[in-house]
């Protein structure tokens, strides 16, 4: 059975209130790594309470991206039925791929498989690849398209990488995909599902933490704009290196009680 993580978070009474009247989420995102760059998508942007809690599961799926045009569309791979049974939640898809692009149904792939996507009018199809590192997926298509990595979080298929829109891959080309350890979390106004981190916007500076060796931890984020981590009680091993969480966060001025919390802006 694949692994299920757990993430508890606690958040200060007054920024509760700060962050729900100024339309700030609870950002989350799993770390995937493409060459030589990192990538952070938002997975997860959730309303800020007292307490939050989210679980993501080691289960993926795999699918591809095209941008055509409605008269090119019979010349594409044609999208393949669901595999999910009718009750399911419908799959979230980035609302930049929505409007202009064929999208497949995903397809389940474990670590060490390749996703491959042929000339019509074959199918993709997911197998095991020597060329595949053994901790993430090789994406190899014979069109122009975008890969798209889903995992499971909160119950729900949630991409956690998609090749870049402004660079997809060109025909007969491969992308290798590598799970990093790390998650982060981070508070963002506005924030939605599908966006890219690295994007400038009004954020707390985010925390990063190795969940390696982790199944649960316990998040905090104090009246001091401060973030402290402990070991959920589903934890088995010690804790991983976190990254953000010494000091108040760089990107607020925490607010007192009662008062409005000026924010700064800054980047994650």
């Amino acid at each position: 059975m694949a692994q299920t993580r757990k993430l508890a978070l606690s958040v200060a009474d007054e920024f509760v209130t700060y962050f729900t009247k100024n339309s700030w989420k609870f950002c989350f995102a799993r770390g995937v790594k493409s060459g030589a760059q990192e990538y952070y998508l938002t997975a997860a942007a959730i309303d800020v309470a007292p307490h939050i809690e989210l679980q993501w599961t080691e289960t993926f799926s795999m699918a591809t991206s095209s941008q055509v045009n409605q008269a090119d569309r019979k010349a594409h791979f044609p999208i393949l039925p669901s595999r999910r049974p009718p009750h399911a939640e419908p799959r979230l898809t980035p609302l930049h791929l929505v409007s202009t692009r064929v999208v497949s149904a995903s397809l389940p792939i474990l670590p060490g498989q390749a996703y491959t996507v042929p000339l019509p009018p074959a199918v993709p199809k997911v197998a095991a690849s020597p060329y595949a590192p053994r901790d993430g997926f090789l994406y190899k298509t014979a069109l122009r398209t975008q890969a798209i990595l889903t995992q499971l979080i909160g119950g729900k298929e949630i991409a956690i990488f998609v090749t870049p829109e402004e660079d997809p891959l060109p025909e007969n080309a491969n992308e290798a995909m590598r799970l990093l350890p790390t998650i982060k979390i981070w508070f963002q106004q506005g924030a939605m599902v599908g966006d890219n981190t690295d994007l400038g916007s009004e954020n707390v500076e985010p925390l990063v933490v190795d969940v390696s060796k982790m199944e649960g931890l316990q998040v905090g984020y104090d009246g001091d704009g401060k973030w402290s981590v402990s070991a959920g009680p589903a934890l088995k091993g010690a804790e991983g290196p976190v990254k953000g969480a010494e000091g108040p966060a760089k990107a607020v001025e925490e607010p007192a009680k009662g008062a409005k919390g000026p924010v700064k802006t800054g980047t994650c």
